[in-house]
Parts: structure tokens; C-alpha cells; sequence
């Protein structure tokens, strides 16, 4: 089920890992640490799909950009994740099947969040209701972000999706 999250300060820990450091050696620590994955070493309007091979994660439907609306501006301006032109959605393939998972998105509107196990059947749906913004009208607002908790046994594929604009701006997960 996918809920919203309050992030705490010992909830990331940038100092667990790095995209160096294989899927595999992470995978095979003791202790299980949060994983965050950004998107700053991409260049705007670069498409996504395989950058993240060595974190376990494959994209699909995404494209790196740098918000020109302010409505979807990050804290920090960075680099995030939308939708590539003419699509809705953006999945997320796990090499191995994970149990935890969080989100960090600005949406427009609704963004459904469905969740598959390895063999593509339904693990859980959610919805995230937006604020339904006029993004004509108030380009003066930033969308609020929110992270979203999914905790699903056998996680493979993540499919995020929307008839209204929205970004992603981290991954977060445990090994």
C-alpha cells in the first residue's frame, strides 16, 4: 500500500552507498541501508532507461529534464524525471525484486502508482490525489513534493503514471 511519508534525518543516509559500487556488493551487506537515487549526473533531455543498471534499476518512458515551470521546480533546481513526450507513465524495472520502495514526485493531478511482482501480476494500486492545478494560470506556485511509501513483497515493476503532469525527483529503496 502506498501512503505518504514524513522524511526523517536518519531516513537518508547519502553516505551508504554510490552508483560505483555494484548492485550486487550492496545487495550483499548486512545491514540493510536506504538507497537514494537522483537523477543530477543526467543531462536535460537525456532519455532513461539503463543509466541506473548498476543500482538495479531500469527505466522506461522517462526523460531527464530541468523544469522550466516553477510549478515543478525542485528545493534545489535539479535535475528530474518526467514522462517522454507523448506518454503518460513511467515504469521502473527492479533487477531483483525488492519490498520497499519511496517516491518523490510533484504531480499536477492524480498519479496512479501500480505495483507488479516477478510475474507481472498486481501487487497493490494507489493514487496520489493532486492539487488539480491550473498550471496556466498560477505559474507563480511550486507543486508541493511528496513521498510516497510502497510496501509490496516481490516488487519487480513499478509503474507510475497520469493524464496530468508530473516529475520524479528520487528513488529511494533498501536492499
Amino acid at each position: 500500500m502506498l501512503s505518504s511519508i514524513t522524511p526523517q534525518n536518519d531516513f537518508l543516509n547519502p553516505g551508504a552507498s554510490s552508483p560505483e559500487r555494484s548492485f550486487a556488493e550492496r545487495a550483499s551487506s548486512e545491514l540493510p541501508a536506504w538507497d537514494k537515487v537522483n537523477f543530477q549526473t543526467l543531462s536535460s533531455f537525456e532519455v532513461v532507461t539503463d543509466q541506473y543498471q548498476n543500482w538495479g534499476l531500469q527505466f522506461e518512458g522517462a526523460i531527464a529534464l530541468t523544469p522550466s515551470n516553477p510549478s515543478f521546480l525542485s528545493e534545489s533546481g535539479a535535475v528530474v524525471l518526467m514522462p517522454e513526450a507523448g506518454r503518460k507513465m513511467i515504469k521502473i524495472h527492479l533487477q531483483r525484486p525488492l519490498d520497499h520502495l519511496t517516491i518523490a514526485v510533484r504531480g499536477a493531478g492524480v498519479v496512479n502508482f501500480i505495483a507488479l511482482g516477478e510475474e507481472g501480476q498486481c501487487l497493490t494500486r494507489s493514487s496520489l490525489e493532486g492539487p488539480q492545478a491550473n498550471l496556466t494560470e498560477n505559474k507563480s506556485c511550486a507543486l508541493p513534493q511528496r513521498r510516497f511509501d510502497l510496501d509490496a513483497q516481490g516488487l519487480s515493476v513499478l509503474i507510475m503514471e497520469s493524464e496530468s503532469p508530473f516529475t520524479v525527483e528520487s528513488v529511494f529503496f533498501t536492499i
